[in-house]
């Protein structure tokens, strides 16, 4: 399944083959350990990556979208790297490349997501210590990290986000001379997780509501898969074009899908 372009809808779609190099590796056989062979830096082990892209000539914003089997053993980097070579005009002028959810994506994880963790962090002044004390120099300035989970039985879900962390921001740190605010912490995090979708962040509070840019994890109910648990490229294929058409699309190019209203 070579990618091929859709000239009509500015579209590129298809597998690509891609791997790592660089390190020598061993190969070996799991029903004959004994049988040993050498995979030399210059030899990769490619996989199978499905990519879609969408770069129209009347519009200064693209997207595309890469399979991968894990976040260790993937070409998003290479990717990303290729395209804005591309694109770029001499050396002043590069284009821009961000993490992209549809909102709809992002409020299906809040709508599902609960909360696995509040951490504050600051830096502190050491407190007095008598002068010749040795840990003096060391402890001058210092990190302080304070992190609160649920216990594992409770669930909290992102609606109450903003009461779960107003309850502890008032909490004290420190001692009756030198007392420290939680609110007064210069980093506040936020751990989510969804179940559904497989899916953990961790977000500054500050930047919650741009943060979530969900990964999209491929299940039985989404597409078919081979007896080897890769997915089945046509079906991958179909899967991310309806999902491109009805919630990407419409969204990217909003004003292609706006009514005028005289």
């Amino acid at each position: 399944m070579r990618p091929k372009s859709q000239n009509d809808r500015f579209i590129i779609s298809g597998v690509l083959n891609g791997g790592t190099y660089g390190k020598e590796r061993i190969l070996t056989n799991i029903l004959d350990k004994q049988e040993v062979d050498s995979l030399l830096y210059n030899q990769p082990v490619l996989q199978y990556y499905y990519i879609f892209a969408y770069f129209p000539l009347d519009s200064a914003e693209g997207f595309f979208m890469i399979h991968t089997d894990s976040a260790q053993e993937s070409i998003a980097g290479f990717m990303r790297k290729y395209i804005s070579d591309l694109f770029k005009c001499r050396d002043y002028l590069k284009p821009e490349m961000v993490i992209y959810a549809p909102k709809a994506l992002q409020d299906k994880f809040r709508e599902d997501a609960h909360i696995t963790s509040l951490s504050f962090k600051t830096m502190m002044v050491g407190d007095k210590f008598e002068e010749d004390d040795p840990i003096k120099d060391e402890l001058s300035e210092y990190e302080v990290s304070i992190t609160i989970k649920p216990k594992k039985d409770k669930s909290i879900g992102m609606s109450l986000a903003e009461r779960f962390r107003a309850h502890f921001i008032s909490k004290m740190f420190g001692t009756q001379d030198n007392p420290h605010v939680l609110e007064q912490f210069e980093d506040c995090r936020v751990g989510t997780k969804n179940e559904e979708m497989k899916a953990h962040k961790v977000f500054k509070w500050n930047t919650k509501e741009a943060a979530f840019a969900p990964v999209v994890y491929l299940t039985e109910d989404m597409i078919l898969f081979n007896e080897d648990k890769t997915p089945n490229f046509n079906s991958l294929a179909t899967f991310c074009d309806n999902l491109f058409k009805e919630i990407i699309l419409p969204e990217l190019r909003i004003e292609n899908n706006v009514e005028r209203v005289d």
